[in-house]
């Protein structure tokens, strides 16, 4: 019983690790783009750094707290924009008929 636990157990983890894998990779696609078209250029290396930035600036301080119930109010913030933006967005996307 203890070997099938902790077989769930490095399944969740990797799990977990591919999901936090997926999200860095489409925040440095996202980023290394606006950065793109704000700076008007690209140089070596910006998605590398892009990706960089995110996981030491937000993920890693995340990931060291020993308490997570200061991020509820994050949590509640985020929720709620994503209930008010997601029908506009919508709304946005439906087709015009006339």
């Amino acid at each position: 019983m203890l070997r099938f636990v902790r077989r769930l157990v490095s399944l969740f983890a990797a799990f977990d690790f591919g999901a936090a894998l997926a999200y860095l990779i489409i925040a440095g696609d996202t980023s290394a783009a606006v950065i793109r078209q704000l700076i008007g250029g690209d140089f070596a290396g910006l998605r590398q750094v892009c990706i960089l930035v995110i996981s030491c600036g937000t993920m890693l301080p995340i990931c060291l707290l020993r308490d997570i119930s200061g991020l509820e109010a994050w949590s509640s913030l985020s929720i709620s924009i994503v209930v008010t933006v997601s029908p506009a967005h919508g709304a946005w996307l439906a087709p015009v008929t006339s």
